[in-house]
Order: C-alpha cells, then structure tokens, then sequence
C-alpha cells in the first residue's frame, strides 16, 4: 500500500485511532502535569523556601525526567503490542539525509520563533504566566534538565506525534498533509504552558518535524532534529548569559 511503501508507516497504527489520540495526547497531560504537580508538593516538603535555586529546579527536573521515561514507556509498550514495532515505525538512520537533518532541526524551531519575534512587539509573547529568568540560566541546569531536553523530551514527543498518531491518521487513509496539521495541531495542543502565539510556534515546529519524518521515511531523522534545535536552543542561551556576564 502507498502508505507502507512511500512513508514506511506500519499498517497496524490504523487499528486503534482512539488509542493512539490517548498515548500521543492524554498520556503526557497524566504523565508529565502529574509530574509537575508532584515536584510542586515535594519541593515544599523537602525544601525550605530559601533553598537555593539550583535544588528546587534539581526536583523539578528529575520528576519531569520520571514523567517522560513513564510516556515513553507507554509509547513502546503499545505499539509493540499492536505489532508496530517499539516506536511506531522505523528508526534506521538515512544516512543520505543526516546532514540536512542535523541542520534542519535548528532552523525548524528557530524560524517560526523568529518569525513571532518580528510580529510580537511583547519579549514574553510564549507563555502564559510568567517565567523566572532563572530558569533558562546555565547555572542552574542540571544532569536531568539536559538528559529530558536532549534526549527524552525528543525521543517522547517524535514517537508519540510523529510516530503513533501521524502513522494511524496516515494508516486509516487520512493525506500526508491532512495527517500532518491533525498530529502538529495534537502537538501544539499540549504545550498549553504558552500562549496562542507560543502554540503556533510549536505547531509550525511540528508541521517541520512531520515532514522530515515522511520525506524520509524513518522516525529517527524528526528525533534527531529534534534533539538538534533543542541543542541549539541551549547553545544560544548559554551564549546569551556567557555575554551578559562578561559585559
């Protein structure tokens, strides 16, 4: 079938649409908000309020580590079960793309970022509440904070809404294009610490991870752009206070 052959998308994704929507989209609410509301309860039960910065963010991110590894767990878990394989497609890396993916990955979440920095006149157009500096400070990353960035927060996200639920849209006979706005819509969806503006950059991030994943034919190229722009993301703001401090 074309979707098997063109995409690589294993045919099985299409036997449960209902399943894949709960791993790809209410799983991580329960995983990863569940999380965040246990690292809140603790930090007040193991930390005294004036406890340095470094400690509370330490908790915070080992529990959101726990919350990914837990979804990612689920992810595998199911679509092995379903016979379609442990991430929901092929992860052999093209070696023919590599480059172009290593290099996709930044330019994915930089320019729909850009493109709303030009537009938005406000510098915390992204989120919905307001966000401690401190937390983008490298200072005050942790072992846990760049593992969930680099390696477990890509490899969640590509296998639930570039794996599971783009593969099952595409497996019940949705379009490539069709299946792309519904899985990047999904994605954006669940970002919902952001604003309006900050969900649309996250859409348009997605539309880019979805269609490298089909153009491609294998998971592993939107996984590792994805741990790319991530990458790239900590490069700039590590420059960012690197240059605040020395000036």
């Amino acid at each position: 079938m074309w979707n098997q052959t063109r995409f690589n998308i294993p045919a099985a994704l299409g036997g449960d649409l209902y399943m894949a929507f709960f791993w790809a989209v209410l799983a991580p609410i329960l995983c990863l908000y569940g999380a965040a509301e246990l690292s809140a309860a603790l930090r007040g039960l193991a930390l005294p309020e004036d406890a340095p910065a470094q400690a509370h963010y330490q908790i915070n991110w080992s529990l959101h580590a726990l919350g990914l590894t837990l979804w990612i767990a689920g992810l595998s878990f199911w679509s092995e079960a379903i016979g379609a394989t442990p991430f929901a497609g092929s992860l052999r890396v093209p070696t023919r793309s590599l480059a172009l993916t290593l290099m996709a990955g930044p330019l994915i979440l930089f320019l729909p970022s850009l493109a709303m920095d030009f537009l938005m006149a406000d510098e915390g157009w992204a989120y919905r509440e307001p966000v401690s500096q401190a937390a983008f400070n490298p200072a005050n990353w942790s072992l846990s904070f760049l593992v969930c960035l680099i390696l477990l927060a890509p490899l969640a996200e590509e296998i639930a809404f570039r794996g599971i639920l783009l593969g099952a849209l595409i497996a019940r006979g949705a379009t490539p294009l069709l299946a792309m706005l519904l899985s990047s819509g999904a994605f954006a969806l669940i970002h919902f610490q952001y604003t309006l503006a900050g969900m649309c950059v996250v859409f348009l991030s997605g539309m880019g991870f979805a269609l490298l994943r089909l153009y491609s034919g294998s998971l592993s190229t939107a996984i590792i752009a994805h741990a790319a722009g991530n990458m790239f993301v900590l490069w700039g703001n590590w420059l960012m206070y690197t240059q605040t401090n020395v000036t």
